[in-house]
């Protein structure tokens, strides 16, 4: 059942279309509350009732993550809130949510548990909406230094 029609601009949308991809990607599985607090610091902030109508609209073709609701797996009686769905990333479900897919989305919460929580920049974090996108750390040109200088490879290959 549909909460509403989403009367966000197309700009806004396709935005935040760009920002789900790159929270499933960065974070793997995130609250929706939460992404809405990242969006809203970097952007102009759009209301809960607008976003909640906007994530209920979400067309996911083509997409590679989707919105989880927990209570669609834990029947334990209580109901999730909308803001505490979850965005999950594909290779947590892989288009079925079975129990080997429970079991990377339980383990990748626990490890989860403690840690601080990553905001990038608007910029650096728009970049991870690409799903192959990795940052380029000095371990990274280190190695790919080495590949390409002792084996030969190509760049590409080499960062592959």
């Amino acid at each position: 059942m549909k909460i509403s029609e989403c009367t966000l601009s197309k700009e806004t949308q396709d935005l935040l279309y760009r920002y789900f991809a790159a929270t499933a990607n960065l974070y793997g599985v995130i609250e929706i509350g939460k992404l809405l607090k990242i969006y809203n610091s970097q952007n102009e902030p759009v209301s809960e009732e607008d976003f909640l109508s906007f994530v209920e609209n979400m067309n996911f073709k083509g997409k590679y993550f989707c919105v989880f609701n927990q209570d669609d797996i834990y029947d334990d009686g209580s109901e999730t809130p909308a803001l505490e769905q979850e965005i999950l990333a594909e290779y947590l479900y892989f288009f079925e949510f079975d129990d080997d897919s429970l079991d990377k989305y339980e383990m990748l919460k626990y490890r989860q548990i403690g840690k601080k929580f990553c905001v990038l920049d608007k910029e650096q974090f728009l970049r991870y909406e690409d799903d192959c996108y990795f940052k380029k750390t000095p371990d990274f040109l280190e190695m790919r230094s080495f590949l390409r200088n002792e084996t030969g490879l190509s760049k590409d290959d080499a960062d592959d």
